[in-house]
């Protein structure tokens, strides 16, 4: 049932980077000279007998620029907004439903993929295993009248990476998902904690350091409040203190006397470089691919204080 309300994905575009210079025992191929990024933000509001009170969308491919959509007239509200830049992505939406049965939905994604990545080593190695590390910071909450058997109050949270390319690549996906007020998580997000700074590892994989090699990384997140029974509805992901390689650390877990650098994606000898550094806090999160139940009641009611001290800031 929640599959069929949140069957939106963010598409990873195919996208592909100028190369930059490292020094390498290694011979490197060069990648191919291009650039650009995918951003989608979008806002309905529906009456109550479904006709499409007004709708803004904004999306862009070619580069990494901020695109924001809004709608709202006396009954509700929706905004979003989602950028996918160097290394980074960010997206939060908010929908509001208020009065007449009014019905506010919300979608914010963004997608980049890097093939600019030049591995280097001190040592002849023709095939390195490795995982990447990623950073995510954000919350979410949801509230309404609960309905049956469809959801009308719910949040999605979709994270993609990819490995590679075409069907030969390795891939991951992450999912947390709000419905009238159960929360679901699996894949990569299936620890995720609102509350703390998390850091997320990928599956492991293989390559040749040798040949030309691309990363993948999507967020998407969507929403729905329809105002019920005389009682307002809230949807809402806060997703803009970003998703990016890891911020502490090393983003790739490579071999001893190897490193990686990228120029679009801000990593230098193996470090990103785009934002300021923070460390993962004592008891951070270290997410796999384990699924696991639900958030602890204690999250949830420490994710709601959180939203609530948002909104009145």
């Amino acid at each position: 049932m929640i599959t069929k309300f949140l069957n939106r994905n963010v598409a990873i575009a195919a996208i592909s980077f100028a190369s930059i210079n490292a020094t390498s025992l290694v011979t490197q191929t060069k990648p191919v000279e291009a650039s650009s990024f995918t951003s989608i933000s979008q806002t309905t509001l529906f009456n109550r007998d479904g006709v499409n009170l007004g709708q803004s969308f904004n999306d862009t491919a070619s580069n990494p620029i901020l695109f924001s959509a809004n709608v709202s007239n006396q009954n509700g509200s929706a905004s979003a907004r989602s950028y996918a830049g160097y290394g980074i992505i960010k997206a939060e939406y908010e929908a509001k439903a208020l009065a007449n049965q009014v019905d506010a939905r919300a979608f914010a994604g963004a997608a980049f993929t890097l093939d600019d990545l030049v591995f280097s080593g001190t040592t002849t190695l023709r095939t390195i295993t490795t995982s990447l590390n990623l950073t995510m910071d954000g919350n979410f909450y949801s509230d309404g009248a609960p309905s049956n058997p469809f959801p009308s109050n719910f949040v999605s949270i979709g994270l993609g990476f990819k490995w590679g390319s075409g069907y030969d690549g390795v891939t991951a996906q992450g999912r947390i998902s709000r419905v009238n007020g159960e929360v679901y998580r699996e894949g990569l997000l299936a620890n995720y904690d609102p509350t703390i700074y998390n850091l997320i590892t990928s599956p492991t994989f293989s390559f040749d350091p040798s040949q030309t090699q691309r990363v993948s990384l999507s967020l998407g997140l969507q929403g729905q409040a329809i105002e019920r029974n005389n009682t307002p509805a809230f949807s809402v992901a806060k997703f803009f203190n970003t998703l990016s390689f890891a911020q502490s650390g090393d983003v790739f877990n490579l071999p001893e006397g190897w490193t990686v650098n990228s120029k679009d994606g801000q990593i230098v000898n193996n470090r990103f470089v785009g934002l300021q550094p923070r460390p993962v806090p004592i008891g951070g999160a270290f997410i796999g691919i384990a699924i696991t139940g639900a958030f602890l009641s204690k999250k949830l009611a420490v994710n709601r204080n959180r939203i609530a001290t948002n909104k009145a800031n």
